[in-house]
């Protein structure tokens, strides 16, 4: 990581959980890392708690919903420091219920923050290194397990939707990237269940009686022995995570993946990574 030390990072999604995780990583490696959310005063906590290491945290309120805003802190890092280096795209919004009660707002809102706004993250950063003839650039987009394989609980259907639609975008910008002979990294990483506020009261919308949970499952197409052994509304509480061997890993697990694709050569490039639990059930 000593080639990143005193270089410029963006991190999106900042406030607590992987992204919280990620910048405390980055801090400590050296680099000057911008965490833009919402909750601000969250972040501006994380920035004073990492006084005396290597790098700095920089706090940001930023509305991912909102282009002028994004582009704000674009604007304020290329003042201050010229370009970015590293680009994280951590924030992720989910919602409620299923697709087939979902609402149109509900849709609009999770393709703003989880498709869109990395796309003008993505866009923004790379035309600035090539601006600035900085070909050695990293951008690292969080996706989820459920990119690859469809969620079985109902209010993940439309979010995976949206995970799908960045992995491919990161495979976009990578395939652009490669026919202009640039040598900026994409990188896609797709964590299982992680210990965050995401997973709370996000997995069933409906009636928790597992009966019922497994006939819906069934009726999905889900097969019987692939359905979970316990309730999964018990898998949001903490029990997941202070059993013997957690079901879940942890925001700092992923934030190393993070480290581990920023540390690879310059004539090597970490892809795709998939990260999960060794036990989910």
């Amino acid at each position: 990581m000593e080639k990143w030390e005193g270089k410029v990072a963006l991190v999106t999604g900042a406030s607590k959980g992987i992204g919280a995780a990620i910048c405390i990583e980055l801090v400590k490696s050296g680099m000057i890392v911008y965490g833009i959310a919402r909750s601000v005063e969250l972040i501006q906590a994380l920035s004073d708690q990492l006084k005396g290491q290597k790098g700095q945290l920089i706090a940001k309120k930023c509305d991912l919903r909102v282009k002028s805003q994004i582009l704000d802190v674009f604007t304020e890092i290329e003042k201050k420091h010229g370009l970015v280096h590293v680009v994280v795209n951590n924030a992720s919004v989910s919602g409620s219920a299923s697709i087939m009660d979902g609402e149109t707002k509900d849709w609009r809102n999770m393709l703003a923050v989880n498709v869109v706004a990395p796309a003008i993250t993505c866009q923004k950063a790379i035309n600035l290194m090539m601006e600035k003839d900085y070909d050695t650039g990293h951008i690292i987009n969080i996706g989820a397990t459920s990119s690859h394989n469809i969620s079985i609980y109902p209010s993940h259907h439309f979010w995976s939707a949206t995970k799908y639609g960045l992995r491919s975008m990161t495979e976009g910008f990578s395939m652009e990237l490669k026919s202009l002979k640039s040598h900026i990294k994409m990188t896609h990483i797709s964590p299982g269940n992680t210990k965050t506020d995401f997973l709370k009261g996000k997995m069933m919308p409906f009636d928790p009686d597992f009966e019922e949970f497994k006939k819906f499952a069934v009726r999905v197409g889900v097969k019987e022995e692939n359905l979970p052994k316990k309730n999964p509304v018990d898998l949001t509480g903490e029990g997941i995570y202070n059993s013997e061997e957690p079901r879940a890993l942890k925001p700092g697990d992923v934030a190393d993946y993070v480290i581990y694709a920023l540390s690879s050569p310059l004539h090597a490039e970490v892809s795709e990574l998939t990260i999960r639990p060794i036990q989910t059930y």
